[in-house]
């Protein structure tokens, strides 16, 4: 089934933007990961995401990935990570405190779907030097040390590394971890995703 707002031919109204907005800030948990799920939906416009900073969701989506239920934290953070893709949008004034937010989510996090959204929201906010800056005057130890079973957050976790001039101090890929990754692959589609919504939004 389409998420809400899938089917819309042309991007939403700011007026509308503004509404979700309001609402996003006022109702429940259950009713705050339909929103999210609306929101996230229209974002494949740019003129949405551009709109939708503007309005000031920044500052929302940071407060819902740091208080919100689980699975409102992991929608505040793909809706966070699609915003990420710009162009542009991110500027000294905001990426701060967007960095920060991430990074506090991946200390916390064990759901290797909303890591990698996470990581690549990462990625793509350190798009110029002074964001790299900003980025190093943070406790990073979490991605020296965050390591996954799976090779495709692996990879985004390298790529973030790399930009950020880090070495990792995670176990050996040698180890522990690759021994359990064949097994884990394995057993990866008998799982269920330990969010709902995380299915939603990739199918």
């Amino acid at each position: 089934m389409p998420l809400l707002g899938c089917n819309r031919l042309s991007p939403p109204s700011k007026e509308a933007l503004e509404r979700e907005l309001l609402r996003l800030q006022l109702v429940s948990d259950e009713e705050q990961v339909l929103v999210l799920e609306k929101l996230w939906s229209w974002l494949r416009y740019e003129s949405t995401r551009r709109s939708m900073v503007e309005l000031g969701i920044l500052p929302v989506l940071a407060c819902l990935i740091r208080n919100g239920s689980k699975e409102v934290r992991v929608n505040a953070v793909m809706t966070l990570s699609m915003l990420t893709r710009g162009p542009n949008l991110f500027v000294e004034s905001n990426v701060g405190p967007s960095i920060l937010c991430l990074l506090e989510f991946l200390r916390e996090e064990t759901d290797e779907f909303a890591k990698k959204e996470a990581i690549s929201g990462l990625c793509r906010l350190l798009y110029k030097e002074s964001h790299v800056q900003i980025a190093q005057r943070y406790d990073l130890t979490i991605l020296r040390t965050l390591t996954s079973p799976f090779e495709h957050v692996r990879k985004k976790l390298s790529e973030l590394r790399q930009k950020l001039g880090l070495q990792s101090s995670a176990p050996s890929e040698n180890g522990s971890v690759a021994k359990t990754c064949a097994f884990v692959n394995a057993v990866e589609t008998s799982i269920p995703s330990s969010s709902s919504t995380s299915q939603s939004l990739v199918s």
